[in-house]
């Protein structure tokens, strides 16, 4: 599957499951999918006939992650997808990241 496949009903019934994220210095971070959101109901992308949605992650405190494009794999959604993803904030638990797909 390629990630300009991917939907909002594709990926809701993924959420609580991971995405293994390869970062540049080789190492591998789990990113736990938190929510699916769809931002504009009824908007279709022409190229990809989709309604615009956004992903929200999880991450482990540490490293914190910049914005930026990243290789992501997931079990049953294969991969690696590069997903551009934005942090969004932090808790005691980790920090918590962002991706758009118009």
């Amino acid at each position: 599957m390629e990630t300009g496949e991917f939907t909002a009903d594709l990926l809701q019934p993924h959420v609580g499951t991971t995405f293994r994220l390869d970062a540049p210095d080789g190492k591998q971070y789990d990113l736990k999918l938190t929510a699916v959101t769809k931002v504009v109901d009824k908007h279709v992308d022409p190229r990809f006939g989709r309604d615009s949605f956004t992903l929200m992650f999880s991450g482990p405190a540490k490293p914190y992650l910049p914005q930026a494009t990243y290789p992501m794999t997931h079990e049953s959604l294969g991969g690696p997808h590069d997903i551009f993803i934005v942090p969004t904030g932090q808790t005691p638990d980790g920090f918590h990241y962002q991706a758009v797909f118009t």
